[in-house]
C-alpha cells in the first residue's frame, strides 16, 4: 500500500467516482473511473478478461500440483517462485516505474492499429467492462498503464497466496491430541485477524493505493490516518501477515513457519527498497523534530553528526577513544576463560547500571538539577553538561548492549547439523526479532533525533520542546518497551538459552521501571495536559471494548448495531445482484449491437447481388432473404 506510513486517500466523491488524477507531468487532469475490487473481478465471469482467465488456468494448474505426487522440494519452489515474483519481480518493475515511468512511456509508444495497441486496448477495455466513466482512448496513458501493471499484480498475489496454502496442506501434520485442536482454533483466529485487517485496510486506502498507483499518477486527496492504520505502521505488511503464522498452528509444521517468515522479511525488504524511497519522493518526509534543531544547533547542543552506539565515532575525540577501549576490554573478557556464570554477571550488572544508574541520574536531574547545576557550579556551560552526558551515556548504552551480545555468543551452541529443524526454526524466529529490533531502534531514533534519544529536555532549558506522535509513536506512546528488546529475545532463541532469556525480560522490566519513575513523572511536569494519555493502538482497543460493553448493557444501541448490520448486508446484496445484473444487460445490448451490425452486413452484401440481370427464381429467393433480415432487425 501507498502513502506515509500508511496515510490514506481519500473516499470516492460525491459524483460516484474515484476523484480527480493527475499526471506526473502536471499536463493533464481527469476524473478517474471507479474500478471492481479483486474479489468481483476474479470471482464474477462476466467481469473477466483474458488476464482473469490466465488466472484461473495458473489456480488449476496449482491444485493439479496439490492433487499430484511431488516432492518437498518441488512446493518449497513453487510457493518461493510466486514469492519472489511478488516482492523481486513486482519491486523491480515498480522501482523502475518510480524512477523512469518505463510503463507509462511504452504504453503512450504504441501506435494505434498495430498489434499491441490493439491488443492492450482490447484487455483493457474487457476488464473495465460495464463501467461507463473508462474509454481507453480518451484516458491518459499513465492511468491505462496503471490498469495494465493491475491485471499483472492479481495474478502475482493470488498466486502467491494460493501457493502458501497448498504448502501448508501438503504439511498438514495428523490431529493427535487435543492439544492440537487447540493450535487449529488458534490458528483459525489468527488467519480471521489478518482477513480483517486486509479488508479493513482495503477499505481504508482503496484500489488506488492497494496497487501501487501513486506509482503511476498523482490524485487529488488528503493524506489521513484510519482504520487499522491507526493502529499498526504499515498494517499489510505486518498485522495482516498473522495469517502466514496462523498456518503453521493450522498445519503444525516448522516448514511452513519458516517459510512463513522469509515471506514476512522479504515483504519488509520490498517496503524498505521499493516503498518507502518512492513514498519519501512523492509526500516527502515527515517532521519529527521535538524541537527546533536549527535553534539547537546554533546554541551548540547537538553537531551534524552524533554518536550513536558505534556510529559516527571521531577517533580524534576522547569519547570515542575510550568506547573503542570500554568495548575492547568487554571483547577481551568474553574471549577469556572466565567462567560463564560471571559473564552473566556481568550483563546484569550493565543492565543495572544502564536503566538504574541513568535513570536515578535523570531522576534528579529532573527534579533539582543534579548534572547541569555541578556544571554551572564549576563555571561550565549547560551546553557542556549536556555534551557530557552524551557521551557518558552513549557508552554505558553500548557496552550494556555489547555484554548481553557477547554473552549470548558464549553461551552459542553450533548443533550438529545446521539444517536440523529445531535450528531452522531458531534462526528464522531469532532473524525475525533481530529485524523487529533494528526497524523499532531506527524509527525511534528517526522519531525523536538525537536530543530526544538522548533525553534533551531533561538538561535544556531555554529551548521550547514538544511531544512528538510521529512516526513508531503514532501507534505507542513507549514503542521501545515492547519492540526495543526484541533483539535480546532474539538472541535467547537462537542460543537455546533461558538463561539469556530471563535477562532478556529483566531487561525490559528494568525499562518498565525507568519509564514508570523516571520518564512518566518528568513528562507530566513539562507538557502536562499537551501529553497523550493512550496510543493510536491502545486508544483503538480501548474504544472497541467500550463499544462491545455498551452492546452488552443497552438493548437500545444492541438493536441499532443489529438494524445497521443488517443495512450493511442488504445494500451489499443489492449492490452485488445490481453489478451482476447491469454486467449481463451490458453483455446483452454488445452482443445485440454486434449482431444488428451482422445482419447489415449481411443485408448490403445481398442487395449487390440483387441484379436486375438475375433471373426470377434467384430475384425471389434475394427478396425473401432481405425480408428476413429486417424481420430479425426488427426483433433485435
Amino acid at each position: 500500500s501507498s502513502g506515509r506510513d500508511g496515510a490514506t486517500p481519500s473516499d470516492k466523491n460525491a459524483d460516484g467516482n474515484e476523484g480527480q488524477g493527475v499526471t506526473y507531468d502536471g499536463k493533464r487532469r481527469f476524473v478517474i473511473p471507479i474500478t471492481r475490487d479483486v474479489m468481483r473481478q476474479l470471482f464474477l465471469p462476466w467481469n473477466w478478461s483474458w488476464m482473469q482467465v490466465f488466472t484461473w488456468v495458473l489456480w488449476t494448474m496449482n491444485w493439479v500440483f496439490f492433487f499430484s505426487d511431488h516432492s518437498f522440494g518441488f512446493y518449497v519452489g513453487l510457493t518461493l517462485f510466486f514469492r519472489a515474483a511478488y516482492n523481486v519481480g513486482l519491486g523491480l518493475i515498480l522501482k523502475k516505474q518510480s524512477e523512469t515511468q518505463f510503463i507509462t512511456t511504452w504504453v503512450a509508444g504504441l501506435v494505434p492499429g498495430s498489434f499491441s495497441y490493439r491488443a492492450v486496448k482490447y484487455s483493457l477495455t474487457s476488464f473495465m467492462r460495464g463501467i461507463a466513466d473508462y474509454d481507453y482512448d480518451a484516458m491518459p496513458p499513465s492511468y491505462n498503464a496503471w490498469l495494465l501493471f493491475r491485471n499483472g499484480v492479481d495474478n502475482v498475489l493470488t498466486n502467491d497466496v494460493q501457493a502458501f496454502w497448498i504448502f501448508a496442506m501438503v504439511n498438514f501434520a495428523p490431529i493427535d491430541s487435543p492439544l492440537d485442536v487447540l493450535s487449529i482454533i488458534f490458528g483459525v483466529v489468527l488467519t480471521v485477524i489478518g482477513c480483517w485487517a486486509k479488508y479493513d485496510a482495503h477499505k481504508v486506502v482503496g484500489d488506488y493505493a492497494w496497487y501501487w498507483g501513486d506509482f503511476f499518477y498523482g490524485k487529488d486527496c488528503e493524506l489521513i490516518f484510519g482504520g487499522v492504520f491507526n493502529m499498526f505502521p504499515h498494517p499489510m505488511y505486518t498485522i495482516a501477515y498473522a495469517w502466514y503464522y496462523a498456518f503453521f498452528f493450522i498445519a503444525r509444521s516448522p516448514s511452513v513457519l519458516v517459510i512463513g517468515i522469509i515471506a514476512q522479511l522479504s515483504q519488509i525488504a520490498f517496503l524498505v527498497l521499493v516503498e518507502t524511497p518512492h513514498m519519501d519522493k512523492i509526500y516527502g518526509t515527515e517532521d519529527y523534530a521535538v524541537a527546533d534543531r536549527s535553534e539547537l544547533e546554533r546554541q551548540g547542543y547537538i553537531s551534524n553528526k552524533e554518536p550513536i552506539f558505534v556510529l559516527n565515532m571521531d577517533f580524534t575525540s576522547a569519547h570515542s577513544i575510550s568506547l573503542c577501549l570500554t568495548l575492547f576490554y568487554v571483547i577481551v573478557l568474553h574471549l577469556s576463560d572466565i567462567g560463564n556464570h560471571w559473564l552473566i554477571i556481568h550483563a546484569v550488572f550493565w543492565r543495572v547500571v544502564y536503566n538504574i544508574g541513568c535513570g536515578y541520574l535523570l531522576r534528579r536531574q529532573s527534579t533539582d538539577e543534579l548534572w547541569t547545576g555541578y556544571f554551572l557550579k564549576n563555571g561550565r556551560t549547560r551546553q557542556e553538561a549536556f555534551e557530557q552526558w552524551k557521551r557518558l551515556y552513549n557508552i554505558i548504552m553500548t557496552i550494556t548492549y555489547a555484554s548481553f551480545g557477547l554473552c549470548g555468543l558464549r553461551l552459542f551452541k553450533l548443533p550438529d547439523s545446521v539444517f536440523s529443524t529445531e535450528f531452522i526454526v531458531n534462526l528464522s524466529l531469532s532473524s525475525m526479532l533481530f529485524a523487529l529490533q533494528y526497524w523499532s531502534t531506527t524509527s525511534t531514533w528517526l522519531a525523536l533525533g538525537p536530543v530526544g534519544w538522548y533525553y534533551g529536555d531533561f538538561f535544556i532549558r531555554d529551548i521550547p520542546f514538544k511531544m512528538t506522535y510521529a512516526g513508531i509513536y503514532r501507534y505507542s506512546n513507549n514503542p521501545e518497551t515492547i519492540t526495543g528488546y526484541a533483539a535480546l529475545y532474539g538472541l535467547a532463541i537462537l542460543s537455546s538459552s533461558k538463561t539469556l532469556g530471563s535477562i532478556a525480560l529483566f531487561s525490559q522490566l528494568c525499562h518498565f521501571a525507568f519509564l514508570r519513575f523516571v520518564e512518566m513523572p518528568h513528562t507530566q511536569t513539562l507538557y502536562g495536559e499537551h501529553r497523550r494519555h493512550d496510543g493510536a493502538l491502545w486508544a483503538t482497543l480501548k474504544d472497541k471494548v467500550r463499544k462491545a460493553r455498551q452492546l452488552q448493557v443497552d438493548p437500545q444501541e444492541r438493536e441499532r448495531f443489529v438494524r445497521e448490520l443488517r443495512s450493511a448486508l442488504s445494500s451489499k446484496a443489492k449492490e452485488f445482484t445490481t453489478t451482476a445484473k447491469e454486467a449481463i444487460i451490458e453483455d446483452l445490448k454488445t452482443n445485440l449491437r454486434k449482431a444488428s451490425a451482422d445482419l447489415d452486413r449481411m443485408r448490403s452484401w445481398v442487395s449487390r447481388r440483387h441484379s436486375p440481370d438475375s433471373g426470377p427464381s434467384v430475384r425471389e429467393s434475394l427478396r425473401a432473404i432481405l425480408g428476413e433480415v429486417d424481420e430479425l432487425k426488427a426483433q433485435l
